[in-house]
């Protein structure tokens, strides 16, 4: 089967297209007892009042829905970003990372002294 190059530019034109229109763009339904900070917490995104307060704003802006994080509607839709707009909004969850306590000291192996492997 051949294809053409106007086939070809066909495909990547829908390709492109899809990953810049939302990126999967996710739309959610609201259930009782969802808040916009369960919500984002459960599709993992960040969650820190900031973070939701952005999320609210661009479903705002962008899908004219009106949040009222207080008293969010059962069967609203509330729109989950997809992973580069989540990214690019800054709502992508970063993992807790502990901090470094004091020095680490890297302790090598007895005979390891200034071998390399194969070599004695």
């Amino acid at each position: 089967m051949k294809i053409t190059k106007r086939q070809i530019r066909q495909i990547i034109k829908e390709e492109l297209s899809q990953v810049l229109n939302e990126d999967g763009l996710t739309p959610y339904k609201v259930k009782a007892g969802d808040s916009p900070y369960s919500i984002a917490k459960g599709h993992g995104l960040a969650f820190d009042e900031e973070s939701v307060a952005k999320l609210i704003q661009w479903n705002e802006e962008r899908h004219g829905n009106i949040i009222d994080a207080t008293n969010m509607q059962i069967g609203q839709i509330f729109h989950i970003p997809g992973e580069l707009t989540a990214t690019k909004l800054g709502l992508t969850h970063k993992p807790h990372q502990p901090e470094p306590i004091g020095k680490v000291r890297v302790i090598e192996p007895k005979g390891a002294e200034g071998s390399v492997s194969g070599e004695k």
